[in-house]
């Protein structure tokens, strides 16, 4: 049994200016896939709970309840600016910088990264050392992506 706090946070978003962060496109990563035997796919365990938010960003995230007052202290999932942050949160600790260490040591590196960022892993979705795997409703297979067969 969980706490799990609900919210409707539309009348806060409208006042946020988003930044729009843009994340690399299936089209992107697949040129960087092809040819590639062994595919590892990974997804963090509540991902937006690994963004601290420093006192000033906490004040804007700050909401009444029938307790008093809570202020986030980690960037909350409902906010129409979350998922910019998170993407450039995460864009900060890639795991590698050039194609080639990505190439040769992605295994490791994710593994490192993880540990020394204090990131969970989602075991459900792990998928490990697998000539095809499927994420973002596509599979992944050595000579390309497919759109995920659950999806034609």
């Amino acid at each position: 049994n969980k706490f799990r706090l609900c919210l409707d946070p539309k009348d806060r978003n409208k006042h946020f200016r988003r930044e729009y962060y843009y994340s690399t496109t299936v089209n992107e990563i697949s040129l960087s896939l092809h040819g590639k035997n062994y595919f590892l796919v990974v997804d963090t365990t509540n991902g937006y709970g690994y963004v601290e938010l420093d006192h000033e960003s906490g004040l804007l995230f700050t909401l009444n309840t029938p307790f008093g007052r809570c202020r986030f202290k980690r960037l909350p999932h409902v906010m129409v600016v979350s998922q910019d942050i998170f993407q450039q949160n995460r864009r900060h600790h890639r795991f590698g910088s050039t194609k080639e260490e990505l190439d040769d040591q992605i295994f490791i590196s994710v593994f490192e990264a993880t540990r020394a960022n204090n990131v969970s892993l989602n075991a459900k979705k792990r998928q490990f050392k697998q000539q095809s795997v499927n994420c973002f409703d596509h599979t992944v297979i050595q000579d390309g992506i497919l759109p995920a067969a659950d999806k034609l």
